[in-house]
């Protein structure tokens, strides 16, 4: 059985980026690996996958909370759009609010949604969640934010539509930069 520093570099070095990606930030999450260790791993590799596993080093992220974030967070680093801020809290009504994507000087927040978090899988009823959802979007709006949603089709099946939601939002490129 391998280490799961050993199992994400030889995902890194042989799986499809985004397929590699999400599994690095897994076990960034998870704080199965170290960023840091992790990330000089996988730019010191050397022969099969080595630009594959570099590209995953320099677009992980500790912050993804679910593949969908890893494959939005993908697109738009990728596309070269403004960098957005994962995971940041807000102080909104009273109560912490943690946006997905958060572009402050843009106002604009991105939230991605899985069918899981729809399913009762969690314990709350499905209806229970989009009541909470719309509640959550009213709040961030009444703060000046503009909330863009994703589905799982607007990020893996057509990413087009998640580049034209973010467009309509204000996200365009970014100043070119080296990550």
């Amino acid at each position: 059985m391998t280490s799961p520093l050993q199992t994400t570099i030889d995902c890194a070095r042989t799986l499809p980026i985004i397929d590699a990606l999400c599994i690095a930030d897994y076990f960034l999450h998870c704080r199965l690996v170290d960023y840091e260790v992790l990330a000089q791993h996988l730019r010191e590799l050397s022969g099969r996958g080595v630009c594959t596993a570099r590209e995953v080093a320099r677009l992980m992220s500790m912050k993804a909370e679910s593949p969908l974030e890893t494959v939005a967070r993908y697109w738009i680093l990728t596309w070269g759009l403004v960098l957005p801020v994962e995971q940041v809290h807000l102080w909104v009504g009273g109560r912490t609010l943690r946006p997905d994507f958060l572009w402050e000087k843009e106002r604009v927040i991105l939230e991605v949604d899985g069918k899981v978090k729809y399913a009762g899988t969690f314990g709350e009823a499905a209806e229970d969640v989009v009541q909470n959802e719309r509640r959550r979007q009213h709040e961030l709006e009444s703060m000046g934010y503009t909330v863009v949603r994703a589905l799982w089709e607007d990020i893996v099946v057509h990413p087009e539509r998640l580049r034209a939601k973010l467009a309509r939002a204000g996200i365009c490129e970014g100043p070119r930069r080296r990550m």
